[in-house]
């Protein structure tokens, strides 16, 4: 049987060709190299191109080569096949305290075929690798020390998050009664997995996107 984790992040990867971050606390920076855990899906970070020095004869300091950082969006919702999503009115009156104020109400509905994944972020901002033609040449480089390995070329992050995998039963996740940090997001049932996270002094990275070195 999978783990969970890599469960997850397989529903994920189908639909956003980005691997999901099984605890989104956990830091992954644009830069950052290494493997893949084959069982558990998750990425174990090695070291990161801006910061180890020799892997290839260019200036990681340029301006030009830093990550860039693009715009916000107020909500960014990811679902995999199966899982019908509803978001609630702004004017919608809800018995959570607090969330007169809450931007984004979420729920969603699996269909109980088969397993679904659902992932809402509150305040997302995309952070990339530059388009720059060394860092194009540096990601098919064979240098020994990126031979094999695996480049986050762009990270997700968000000001709060809520994740939910469900089990093979139909779940309805629209009785809203917990707001976390901009968005609610509460279900009927809790036969699955849920986390969430909402803290003004973490920055929370639910997504990210991935090159092979040498490909």
């Amino acid at each position: 049987m999978k783990h969970q984790s890599r469960k997850f992040i397989d529903l994920i990867q189908a639909i956003t060709s980005k691997w999901a971050n099984w605890d989104p606390t956990k830091p992954i920076h644009v830069g950052d190299y290494g493997m893949i855990n084959k069982k558990t899906g998750e990425f174990d970070c090695e070291g990161n191109i801006y910061t180890t020095k020799d892997i290839v004869d260019i200036d990681m300091t340029d301006p030009a080569l830093r990550p860039v950082e693009t715009g916000e969006d107020d909500k960014f919702i990811v679902t995999s096949w199966g899982v019908t999503t509803k978001e609630f009115s702004k004017t919608a009156k809800v018995s959570v305290p607090g969330a007169e104020n809450v931007a984004l109400k979420v729920g969603f509905q699996y269909d109980g075929r088969k397993r679904g994944a659902g992932l809402a972020m509150y305040k997302s901002r995309h952070i990339s690798l530059p388009n720059d033609e060394r860092i194009v040449r540096l990601l098919k480089s064979r240098s020994q020390v990126l031979k094999g390995k695996h480049v986050v070329t762009e990270v997700i992050c968000c000001a709060a998050y809520a994740m939910y995998m469900s089990t093979n039963r139909v779940e309805r996740f629209f009785r809203p009664r917990q707001a976390t940090g901009g968005l609610i997001w509460s279900s009927e049932t809790n036969h699955g997995i849920y986390r969430e996270g909402s803290d003004s002094n973490t920055k929370y990275m639910p997504l990210y996107r991935l090159n092979k070195s040498g490909t």
